[in-house]
């Protein structure tokens, strides 16, 4: 079922794709992934510590899930995930109070982000596309903010929105 939720993170993340510079928009050939890899700058690892890992896992299982037949191990081809960026707003739960603020990056600060770059490259080393992707996320769609795992939930959404994104790309 499309949400509210999708249709604005799809139409977020579309205009912020066409801002890009240098964005190919075109689908991957019509491979078969060998091998996933999820990898984080030296930024991101160190301002997230051990939470990369419940980004990591969700990337990688719900990339597994959406390929499902185009995913043949061992096939050669690497489709490689590099996080350049995860970004949680402190205003998570704040029930619609502040839907049309700015933060002061341009964001809005009820919404979290996770930017990557995905490669996707053939036996050799090759590439064979490169999209970078910025998800997002509202910040209140995780649930209640006062819930104990609160932050896993809000990591594990940007890591699902992230990897539907991936999926589009590749075809």
């Amino acid at each position: 079922m499309i949400t509210r939720r999708h249709v604005l993170a799809s139409a977020l993340g579309t205009s912020a794709l066409a801002l890009a510079p240098g964005a190919s928009f075109a689908s991957a050939p019509a491979v078969p992934v060998g091998s996933i890899k999820v990898d984080f700058s030296p930024a991101v690892a160190s301002a997230w510590g051990p939470n990369i890992a419940i980004v990591s896992s969700e990337l990688q299982r719900q990339l597994t899930e959406l390929l499902g037949p185009s995913l043949q191990r061992g096939a050669g081809t690497r489709l490689v995930v590099y996080v350049t960026s995860i970004w949680l707003s402190s205003d998570a739960g704040g029930g619609g109070g502040g839907g049309g603020r700015k933060a002061a990056d341009g964001g809005g600060a009820d919404f979290d982000y996770l930017e990557s770059i995905v490669t996707l490259s053939d036996r050799s080393g090759r590439e064979l596309g490169r999209w970078p992707i910025r998800s997002s996320e509202m910040a209140g769609s995780a649930g209640v903010w006062t819930l104990p795992d609160i932050q896993e939930r809000r990591l594990k959404a940007l890591g699902r929105n992230n990897a539907y994104w991936i999926k589009r790309y590749l075809g």
